[in-house]
């Protein structure tokens, strides 16, 4: 993909988030998504991958007011050399689950910025319970952008 086949706006946001990585190694995107045919906000990060050879985090539908601190919280794990796989996590006093993500190309603004440079991508959900404390993978109300690899 070529520079010419962006649109302005497009390119904006991807001169944005490499601004953003160049001078703090990671950048958030903010947007819509599709999954299953319906469309949910989701908030995800650029720069993991190239800068600290980590998939890029995903938040996808969360009624929670704190989840840019949430994954912020986790990004300094990340960039002082910790690397996640999927598990269950703590932040805070909530327990959360990392899933691999199997279309991480969901992720198009990230994809805007490697794909113009060649790098590939990865990514892991950050999963938290309904408001009545289900998971996705139990009957909640959330979206699963990948398979529960836990028993």
């Amino acid at each position: 993909m070529g520079l010419g086949t962006l649109t302005a706006v497009e390119r904006r946001q991807t001169a944005r988030l490499r601004r953003a990585i160049r001078d703090k190694g990671w950048a958030l995107s903010q947007g819509c998504i599709e999954v299953d045919g319906r469309h949910v906000e989701a908030r995800y990060t650029a720069g993991l991958t190239r800068q600290h050879g980590h998939p890029e985090l995903i938040v996808v539908g969360w009624p929670m007011p704190r989840e840019r601190d949430v994954l912020e919280g986790i990004i300094d794990h990340v960039a002082t050399g910790q690397a996640l796989e999927p598990c269950w996590v703590t932040f805070g006093d909530r327990r959360l689950a990392l899933v691999t993500v199997d279309h991480p190309e969901l992720l198009w603004l990230t994809h805007l910025v490697y794909g113009l440079e060649g790098h590939p991508v990865s990514a892991l959900q950050l999963v938290a319970p309904d408001d009545r404390g289900r998971w996705p993978w139990a009957g909640g109300d959330g979206v699963l952008l990948g398979r529960w690899p836990f028993d």
